[in-house]
């Protein structure tokens, strides 16, 4: 059976909506939360990390374990000062057994996103304010996001972005992936390098004294930087 740790303050209102179902062999949490949020924390040890923004104020957080090993994970909510923290702990990080996926839904507002998986994909949509992304091995992906500072990291996987309004700075980096970034056309600083690959930039306006500046980096694979062509443009092709 996994541990779970809920934490909560009683002003912050955790409301009883924790369901445990058994779906064959996995495990589904549900954790329905009040109070203000200005700063989102996830720590995983592995799975995939979905965070989006709900016009309707909700704040959600749904975890899901597929069990299986010796090794359980220990999964924490904390609403704690405006600050959430999601967590996932495992000994042994990284590892199958120690996977768990999370759905996060987050009220319009929030100023900064920070989140760190060992091993797993982070798709982020329609999020604003200041986003932090590490990732060790997964991809990262992101829709209609209209943030101040993107900056997006991982070691192996592709990086994904399409943001709507404009940025002041939007740095992507793998080791091994390739990156796509869809941006408002407008004037950048751009440091776009592919060691490895090819670099294609698109209807973005080079000024090296801009305010704006994007960053793509890649040793091994291939960047590419596009303008948004107009308000409807389609958000980065999935491979």
């Amino acid at each position: 059976m996994m541990r779970t740790r809920l934490t909560a303050l009683l002003t912050a209102a955790l409301l009883p909506a924790l369901a445990l179902s058994l779906e064959g062999c996995a495990h589904s949490q549900s954790f329905v939360l009040s109070g203000g949020v200005r700063c989102v924390v996830v720590r995983s040890a592995g799975g995939h990390v979905t965070i989006k923004s709900d016009d309707n104020g909700h704040l959600h957080v749904r975890s899901r374990h597929r069990s299986g090993g010796r090794t359980q994970p220990e999964v924490g909510v904390d609403l704690r000062g405006g600050i959430l923290l999601v967590e996932n702990h495992c000994d042994n990080p990284g590892k199958p057994s120690c996977a768990v996926d999370f759905d996060i839904t987050l009220p319009p507002g929030v100023a900064q996103i920070d989140v760190s998986v060992e091993q797993g994909d982070v798709e982020l949509e329609g999020l604003g304010g200041q986003l932090a992304v590490n990732v060790q091995t997964g991809r990262i992906g992101g829709r209609r996001l209209e943030a101040a500072v993107a900056s997006m990291s991982t070691r192996r996987g592709d990086i994904e972005l399409e943001l709507v309004r404009d940025a002041v700075l939007v740095q992507a980096d793998t080791e091994r992936g390739d990156i796509d970034l869809v941006v408002p056309t407008q004037n950048y600083k751009v440091d776009a390098i592919a060691d490895a690959g090819q670099v294609d930039v698109v209807r973005i306006y080079h000024a090296p004294n801009a305010r704006r500046r994007i960053i793509a980096r890649t040793d091994s694979g291939d960047v590419g930087v596009r303008g948004r062509a107009n308000a409807t443009a389609s958000a980065p092709r999935r491979r």
